[in-house]
């Protein structure tokens, strides 16, 4: 299986002895469409496969996906957590990445020029951004979608807004729709719209940008510390203000900005992904540290984005794929060493039983995702010993325990209590 096809293939994968299945995100449906290929300047070749670009990241797409969001998606498999989880996944490390790896292939060379990226491929995964993000959308509005589906129409939009209105989340129905709108207009629904210039598209991502930071800033608070959502809320609209930073440097030529930009969103998406997203931050405020993992996810992706950095204006090296690889795997490791094998098996345990319906207050009172993300919320307390919402199997229900997880795992002890 090639890199490109992994962001629309399923995948099996063990974890902690576990055989985890689970699809991934991020494609059409089962089978790829035949690629439309392009000629991209000297670096790294692309070509448009389906909603996906091939690139430079792949790997990084790849290992991303696999290790860290597949296990914690299976975690919460079945409920609407895991349609925001793997759609926002999809939104960052597959559409921004993939626009990044556009425009970083333009930038290899000695006449580094991201002017001269394809606009046809950042217009696809514009189209393929939009798409997933009236996926997550739906997952905030507590349906369970398939976000390898490659579906896309503004009345389908306009449905999912409509199930918003009316909660803590409706700004992101009431900021979103106008521009989302124009968006499928000039991509098109199949993206088969007449080519659209980078002016036009860094201008679209810009106003993107500004409605997804509005309504961002008119969430109430407390929607950030939910597990998973507040991550994905946080990351989705940090990945939008970057890509638009980077298109706009494109649409100047401005090669150094451009390639600032690419190691931004790079690094960004990371740290963002596997601390927010992943509930590292959530067992972190429960505790009231801060933990290894995060420090090593932080200088490990910032080590990751200066290799990006260096092959600006150079062609590619023949071992970037390699020392990429290398990279990556500082990056990701402790959180699918230690954290995922600690927290995945009490998120299934504590789902098992169902969310009870009744239970709509919390972190997202009034919305339809309260239940299942209150259940999530209070395992992750437990986990840490400082609250007794959990039990000795990692549940809602049986023999609470205050007893911390995390006592014998070097990395994580320190979110144990102190004396």
């Amino acid at each position: 299986m090639t890199d490109t096809n992994f962001k629309r293939a399923s995948r099996a994968f063990t974890l902690s002895g576990l055989l985890l299945l689970t699809a991934c995100g991020g494609g059409g449906g089962s089978s790829d469409p035949a690629p439309v290929t392009s000629t991209p300047p000297a670096g790294t070749a692309a070509m448009i496969v389906g909603k996906s670009t091939s690139g430079a990241l792949d790997t990084m797409q790849t290992q991303v996906t696999d290790t860290v969001v597949e296990p914690l998606s299976t975690a919460v498999s079945g409920t609407a957590l895991q349609t925001v989880l793997v759609c926002s996944n999809e939104i960052v490390v597959g559409g921004t990445v993939d626009i990044a790896e556009t425009i970083l292939a333009s930038l290899q060379g000695a006449g580094a020029n991201p002017g001269a990226a394809d606009p046809a491929l950042v217009a696809g995964s514009l189209r393929g951004m939009v798409v997933d993000l009236v996926q997550l959308l739906e997952g905030l509005a507590g349906q369970t979608v398939d976000c390898a589906q490659d579906t896309l129409s503004i009345k389908r939009l306009q449905n999912v807004l409509n199930l918003l209105y009316n909660t803590p989340l409706a700004p992101l129905a009431e900021r979103l729709q106008p521009i989302m709108t124009r968006i499928i207009e000039v991509v098109g629904t199949d993206g088969t719209e007449t080519p659209v210039p980078m002016t036009e598209l860094a201008s679209l991502v810009d106003q993107l940008n500004t409605a997804m930071q509005l309504a961002l800033s008119q969430i109430p608070d407390s929607a950030y510390e939910a597990p998973i959502v507040g991550g994905a809320l946080t990351t989705v609209g940090s990945a939008i203000a970057d890509t638009s930073s980077l298109l706009s440097a494109a649409a100047r030529f401005d090669a150094p900005g451009a390639g600032a930009a690419v190691q931004n969103l790079v690094n960004n998406a990371l740290v963002n992904l596997l601390t927010k997203v992943i509930p590292l931050s959530n067992l972190e405020a429960a505790s009231g540290q801060v933990s290894p993992v995060a420090t090593q996810i932080t200088e490990s992706s910032a080590k990751l984005s200066a290799l990006l950095g260096n092959s600006v204006g150079k062609v590619l090296d023949p071992l970037f794929n390699s020392k990429l690889g290398s990279a990556l795997s500082a990056v990701l490791a402790p959180v699918s060493n230690a954290l995922l094998p600690a927290i995945v098996g009490p998120i299934m345990d504590g789902l098992a039983g169902g969310a009870d319906q009744t239970d709509t207050g919390g972190k997202l009172a009034g919305t339809v995702l309260a239940p299942v993300v209150n259940i999530v919320d209070r395992v992750l307390s437990a986990l840490t010993g400082q609250a007794s919402g959990g039990t000795s199997g990692g549940g809602t229900t049986g023999t609470p325990t205050k007893t911390c997880a995390f006592a014998n795992i070097p990395l994580l002890s320190i979110l144990c209590p102190k004396g």
